[in-house]
């Protein structure tokens, strides 16, 4: 994570996204907030945009899926851009696709 903001340290406008494996008060997220950087997935319900996705959660033995909650660890993160709307899709992956629409 510090080295993608270091990478895009020089530019005013950046979009950096992906599966940081990150919890929300790990030192990643930190990084990126700090850097000016807005996270896409504040406007989401992590129990429909989290990980691991809801199908999957289900299937989780002893009925773990009940006791632990979906975590965000996928992120879009943009600075300068406003996120005009955001959502994610439940595929067969255990990650949901996040997606943003970004204007400036």
């Amino acid at each position: 994570t510090r080295h993608l903001v270091q990478r895009v340290q020089g530019h005013q406008q950046a979009i950096i996204a992906g599966d940081f494996n990150s919890l929300p008060l790990q030192r990643a997220r930190h990084l990126f907030t700090q850097a000016g950087f807005l996270a896409a997935t504040q406007a989401l319900d992590r129990r429909t945009s989290g990980f691991p996705a809801n199908y999957r959660h289900a299937q989780l033995p002893l009925g773990l899926g009940r006791l632990i909650p979906p975590i965000q660890v996928d992120d879009i993160y943009s600075r300068v851009f406003t996120h005009r709307t955001v959502g994610a899709v439940v595929t067969a992956s255990d990650h949901p696709i996040i997606w943003a629409e970004l204007v400036e």
